[in-house]
């Protein structure tokens, strides 16, 4: 570290444009997503996805099988995730790949996964040790912080691993 520089407020004058455009932003997508769960609650009544698709102005496209882990072009990773907590013939919406459009989806086939390979196994196997050593140094972290009364400007943490923007925002 070479040099510390104190926590100052920035003004409102200095804010005020970055502030709108945010709000702006969350006020989009927020009408996106009630958008979105008005042509789910529509084909959840009986229409059809041509239909849907047709005055949202997009188009059908039908994927080939996926597993759980698979990238897809026309589906985000977050669409993925939700259609692996579906029932079939249910539909959803999640945000598109890239985040500035959603997408409405329904599960329309589940198939019962096959005998994994050898080089699946040891995946499913390094994930699955992964995932404990995080939790147990979660788990370890937090006792932690506990016992000796620490807290954390999380907002600060994400802008130094570069979760959040780095301008303040």
């Amino acid at each position: 570290v070479l040099k510390v520089t104190a926590a100052e407020q920035r003004t409102f004058k200095d804010v005020k444009d970055d502030a709108k455009k945010i709000w702006l932003e969350k006020k989009e997508r927020e009408a996106l997503a009630n958008l979105a769960q008005d042509y789910v609650k529509k084909l959840e009544d009986g229409a059809a996805f041509d239909e849907i698709a047709k005055e949202a102005g997009g188009e059908v496209k039908v994927t080939l099988p996926f597993k759980r882990n698979d990238s897809l072009p026309d589906l985000s990773s977050a669409a993925v995730n939700r259609a692996f907590t579906m029932a079939k013939d249910v539909a959803a919406s999640a945000p598109a790949t890239g985040g500035q459009s959603r997408v409405i989806f329904e599960v329309t086939d589940i198939v019962a996964p096959g005998k994994p390979t050898d080089d699946e196994k040891k995946q499913m196997e390094q994930l699955l040790l992964q995932g404990l050593y995080t939790d147990v140094i979660q788990q370890y972290v937090l006792a932690l912080r506990n016992r000796l009364d620490v807290t954390t400007n999380q907002s600060h943490i994400d802008r130094t691993v570069g979760i959040a923007d780095q301008s303040g925002g």
